[in-house]
């Protein structure tokens, strides 16, 4: 549980107000994720939290094609799957093998306002 937040740190600024960061929830690698907000069927893979942060953090990155555009929030990577809102939809998540590039797409039944 998140009891407080102290202070505000600023770990990489890239340019744009739209994107994410995150590591692979699922797994104890030190890779980082990165939703690029210039190329939104794009993710970066990094290494660790230092090559994300370097000043030539894109040569550093490899880059891995989604089979769709993302939109919005909820980007998630959970052990070596990538799960994000189809750009476009009002209701379908997309779920991505990294490793196998393959994908499935899941439609809500819900009421959307």
């Amino acid at each position: 549980m998140l009891a407080q937040i102290q202070y505000l740190k600023t770990v990489k600024k890239s340019g744009g107000s739209v994107g994410a960061w995150m590591k692979n929830t699922g797994d104890s690698s030190e890779n980082i994720y990165y939703f690029t907000y210039y190329s939104k069927d794009m993710l970066l893979e990094f290494a660790n939290i230092d090559d994300f942060t370097s000043l030539d953090f894109l040569q550093r990155a490899e880059s891995i094609t989604l089979p769709f555009s993302w939109q919005g929030t909820g980007l998630q990577v959970y052990k070596n799957e990538v799960f994000f809102h189809k750009n476009g939809t009002i209701n379908e998540i997309v779920r991505y093998n990294i490793q196998k590039k393959h994908y499935a797409v899941y439609a809500s039944q819900g009421c959307w306002a």
